[in-house]
């Protein structure tokens, strides 16, 4: 975590220098600066963190629109491949189920049947935290962004994931049974995890903090 200073969020155009030399545009908004670094939100909840440096220009303008679940749920397929990536999504969630290998046609009707257990207690947990905030007179406000849970079919996937995802920092991929990534803004689990949602429970919280703006990203 960087000591982040945290300007009002605002939607610009950024034309910045990748590791390669090439250039590229994207459009984000600006949600801090630290340390010679700017963390930029895209249109899908992600962070990257650019070095100043790499920031060629910049264009002031309108934020982003937010993708929507159908256009979360394509970008999940691209990054785990149609084949292996069943899903369920309504307004606000994405729950996706990384298999370990294409699915046979018989038992397409038990994942779907897993992954609607997930996408209700996704809502349960956003229900009984928002009665929460409510009660407790906090002020927050809704998610920019459809709200990701990724769960993987099986262990080794899972610890494969976790360590490309810290880059082999932190806690050993094996030790962890499921995390919330400031970062990507996804909520990512062990199947074996499902049984009965106590891990889920307490990183799902996290993602609504720090999408409800009662917490920010990245700050100290």
């Amino acid at each position: 975590i960087l000591p982040w200073s945290s300007p009002l969020a605002r939607g610009d155009t950024f034309t910045v220098r990748e590791d390669d030399g090439n250039t590229a545009v994207v459009e984000a908004r600006l949600v801090g600066e630290g340390r010679g670094h700017v963390a930029l939100e895209r249109t899908d909840g992600r962070l990257e963190i650019v070095p100043l440096g790499q920031i060629v220009s910049r264009v002031a303008g309108d934020d982003p629109k937010p993708v929507s679940t159908a256009a979360m749920i394509e970008r999940l397929k691209e990054d785990f491949g149609e084949e292996r990536f069943r899903h369920v999504s309504d307004s606000s969630f994405v729950v996706g189920l990384i298999l370990s290998e294409p699915l046979q046609k018989k038992y397409e009707s038990n994942a779907t049947a897993g992954l609607k257990k997930g996408l209700e207690f996704m809502k349960r947990v956003e229900k009984h935290f928002v009665e929460f905030i409510v009660k407790l007179k906090i002020e927050a406000e809704k998610p920019r962004y459809p709200l990701v849970l990724l769960i993987f079919e099986t262990d080794d996937d899972f610890i494969e994931f976790v360590k490309k995802e810290t880059g082999g920092k932190g806690l050993s991929a094996e030790s962890i049974l499921g995390f919330y990534s400031v970062i990507t803004n996804r909520l990512v689990i062990r199947m074996s995890e499902c049984l009965s949602y106590s891990t889920p429970l307490h990183e799902a919280i996290h993602q609504q903090i720090y999408n409800r703006g009662i917490l920010k990203r990245l700050a100290p």
